[in-house]
């Protein structure tokens, strides 16, 4: 398509490619910016193409950093919240 002229943005997550000439890209890590840059460029676009497989689920909270393992704690539970629906 962007080689015929047309507009084309490709967000995406971490990729180790090349993006085309004559194509935007906005690049994303995580889902929730990848539905910000998504709901931010669809008003401005005559389509819409997902090929991502983004997670259903993230986790509540982000350590800052590693969580080291106890002595007394044989197990961990990590709380997860709802991914937005990109495509829905």
């Amino acid at each position: 398509a962007a080689q015929l002229g047309a507009k084309v943005t490709l967000v995406s997550g971490p990729v180790n490619l090349s993006t085309p000439m004559g194509v935007e890209r906005i690049n994303v890590s995580s889902a929730q910016e990848m539905y910000e840059a998504v709901m931010a460029q669809a008003i401005s676009h005559d389509a819409f193409i997902s090929c991502a497989a983004v997670a259903d689920y993230r986790p509540e909270a982000i350590a800052s950093q590693k969580l080291k393992k106890t002595a007394d704690n044989d197990q961990m539970t990590i709380k997860m919240v709802k991914n937005p629906d990109i495509v829905a």
